[in-house]
């Protein structure tokens, strides 16, 4: 014997739209929303320790949950060239105006005059924390200030990408 049970519409005891688990459905560590942007296809180029937005590289959203993970990530493409023997780029993620992600570099070229093109990977993972909205963004440097150490981005035609994934707590 089948059932078939039809409604237009379920509502929690206080008459609210309910949650998945109000309905009994786990969502624990499964994407519930999913952010891309692509950057500028035209070039920035950095020949100082200053920090630059990569242009089209920022999301805003807001947490649904306090519980719940993000998780962003990018693929930036990335290059460092000069006649420096010591250079490199770096790169720092933002949440709002603070940096919660930075190194030294993330590509780095120790050969004097040499040219060194990537796909750079990044990946940060944060606790939400509240249901604020934020933005989160990328920038970059050179690892020297000096006009033979350049890093540059989104060079020859190629975008780098975002990506935020807010993952259920």
């Amino acid at each position: 014997m089948t059932s078939i049970i039809k409604v237009d519409t379920l509502q929690t005891a206080a008459g609210g739209v309910p949650t998945a688990s109000d309905l009994g459905i786990n969502t624990t560590d499964t994407i519930v929303a999913a952010y891309t942007t692509l950057s500028s296809m035209s070039a920035q180029t950095s020949a100082t320790t200053s920090f630059i937005d990569i242009t089209g590289l920022s999301i805003t959203l807001t947490p649904k949950s306090a519980a719940n993970t993000i998780l962003i990530g990018a693929v930036i493409a990335a290059e460092t060239h000069g006649s420096h023997a010591d250079k490199g780029i770096r790169f720092n993620i933002y949440r709002g105006g603070t940096a919660i992600y930075g190194s030294e570099y993330d590509l780095y070229n120790s050969d004097n005059a040499a040219q060194r093109i990537t796909k750079s990977p990044l990946m940060f993972l944060e606790n939400a924390a509240s249901t604020s909205s934020r933005t989160y963004k990328i920038s970059f440097s050179s690892t020297r200030t000096d006009s033979n150490a350049n890093a540059r981005v989104n060079n020859y035609g190629e975008p780098s990408t975002m990506y935020i994934f807010e993952i259920a707590g």
